[in-house]
């Protein structure tokens, strides 16, 4: 008779930590290919000017060696202090150049060296001054900015010096300064929050936004958002009044309503911006919320449609005829847990988030995706919808069996501050042996994600500790039915040094 146990290939080692390595292991790769296209396309950007001995001195340095020391993290060698001067010489005769030399070292180096930060500190000073075009530093700046080999390390402060260059450009030559913002637009999008940081200035972004009004009203309506979304939430150094907001709320709406978005997800994220960022006291809010419900019946994609739903469920009077049509149709939604392959796990896991992912919207004190204007309410009927349709999904995995339920049990279980999250806790631990039995492999997966979930530094200790409790509780279960399945999931609790 067949064993129940899910044999798998590689010696034994945990899938899970293989496949983090890989990954990190890949972008470094993708780094160091992005950092060889970085320095193309800003050399290329200087056609009569030869990079090449600077180049070779700057690959002679200490700080580049293949075995280089540590002690750079904390000082500039004598070399890279020569090699400075004579960048700073250059820059009196040729500012751009220099300016891109400069930019070259901050991508390609240790973000740990001293010579990335000093190189940095000369981009962004030479940047701001006039010994260059602007015309010349802007297109200088979006390139650095848009082919930046490496997001996660990002040279801090390059886009507020970029916004204020192009606020100035746009006053005068809106054309080119919108030419300027595609660039960067083409590699993010336009509602991306990379193109500029929520930390800049926001009347910075939204003079850029009104200068450029003509030339594309829907990034206009960008900026207005990301405006609304300081004033509900301040950075330490930039502030908006409520008055400025309410204006620039209601020119928002004016211009959409005026200018109407061709696209339907670029409409509905500025309804969004509207009902989220907005005030429900506003004589336009409730011609946003019926806009943003026909949107909702517009959309075809389940994520979007179901957030857009769950937006309008939120924000509407209840009762009321547009809340009762935008609940019926997230109803129908929730319901088709009943027609999942209940066989294939990503598209039962992506149900599960999606249904998971309404809760907090009403149940947390505090929500992105909720008005700041509206108190959290744990018994709004979206909150009920949700609960028995996760339930209904539970049982049906449960009644089948599949190895599927253990996994949905535990996404409840890790979420913070939901009474769903301790009774999903309670329920693991009566079906997790069966589980494990029924495929070992899923049950390791459960504990090695409750263990990886004690790691994470921006969820709240209470949390933290359910985890912990829980894989306690459990691990002698999957000892007792895979003893070398239980040895893995433990892997989780340590952080592992792959670098």
């Amino acid at each position: 008779m067949a064993s129940s146990k899910t044999t798998r290939q590689g010696g034994g080692k945990n899938p899970f930590l293989t496949l983090r390595w890989t990954f990190r292991l890949h972008y470094r790769e993708e780094v160091a290919r992005r950092q060889r296209v970085y320095c193309h396309e800003l050399k290329r950007s200087e056609p009569d000017f030869d990079f090449s001995a600077y180049a070779l001195t700057v690959s002679q340095l200490p700080e580049n060696a293949a075995l280089a020391d540590s002690v750079w993290s904390t000082k500039l060698s004598d070399e890279a202090q020569a090699f400075l001067k004579e960048l700073e010489f250059l820059h009196e005769s040729n500012a751009l150049a220099a300016l891109k030399i400069a930019a070259i070292v901050a991508g390609s180096t240790s973000q740990y060296y001293c010579l990335i930060k000093a190189a940095s500190e000369r981009v962004l000073r030479w940047l701001g001054v006039e010994d260059a075009s602007l015309q010349g530093r802007i297109q200088a700046g979006v390139l650095i900015r848009t082919f930046w080999p490496d997001e996660l390390n990002k040279m801090e402060g390059l886009e507020k010096v970029l916004l204020e260059l192009l606020v100035a450009l746009s006053s005068s030559h809106p054309e080119l300064a919108w030419q300027m913002v595609q660039r960067v637009t083409a590699k993010w999008g336009k509602r991306s929050p990379l193109v500029f940081s929520f930390d800049d200035n926001p009347a910075d972004k939204l003079a850029l936004g009104m200068n450029l009004v003509r030339q594309s009203p829907d990034f206009c309506k960008t900026m207005m958002g990301t405006y609304l979304f300081s004033h509900r939430y301040p950075s330490q150094d930039f502030t908006v009044s409520e008055t400025d907001a309410r204006r620039v709320a209601d020119a928002l709406f004016e211009l959409e309503t005026r200018v109407p978005s061709p696209s339907v997800d670029t409409a509905a994220g500025t309804y969004a911006d509207l009902i989220k960022r907005g005030f429900p006291d506003a004589a336009w809010y409730g011609q946003a919320l019926a806009r943003s419900y026909e949107l909702a019946c517009l959309t075809t994609k389940p994520a979007l449609k179901v957030g857009r739903l769950v937006m309008v469920m939120v924000h509407a009077p209840i009762p009321s005829p547009l809340h009762t049509s935008a609940l019926l149709g997230y109803e129908e939604w929730a319901q088709g847990y009943a027609r999942l392959p209940l066989d294939e796990r990503r598209a039962v896991l992506d149900f599960v988030e999606l249904l998971l992912d309404t809760l907090p919207v009403v149940c947390h004190d505090a929500s992105f995706d909720r008005n700041a204007s509206l108190a959290a309410n744990r018994h709004h009927p979206v909150v009920e919808v949700s609960v028995k349709a996760y339930w209904g999904l539970v049982d049906s995995l449960l009644e089948r069996p599949s190895p599927l339920a253990a996994a949905v049990l535990v996404e409840a279980v890790m979420r913070k501050d939901l009474d769903l999250a301790e009774q999903a806790a309670t329920r693991l631990t009566e079906v997790y042996e069966s589980q494990a039995k029924l495929n070992v492999l899923e049950g390791e997966r459960t504990l090695f994600r409750l263990a990886r979930r004690t790691l994470n530094s921006d969820i709240n200790e209470p949390l933290k500790a359910r985890c912990l409790a829980l894989f306690q509780h459990l691990h002698p279960v999957l000892n007792s039915v895979d003893p070398e399945a239980a040895v893995r999931s433990r892997e989780g609790l340590h952080e592992p040094d792959i670098f």
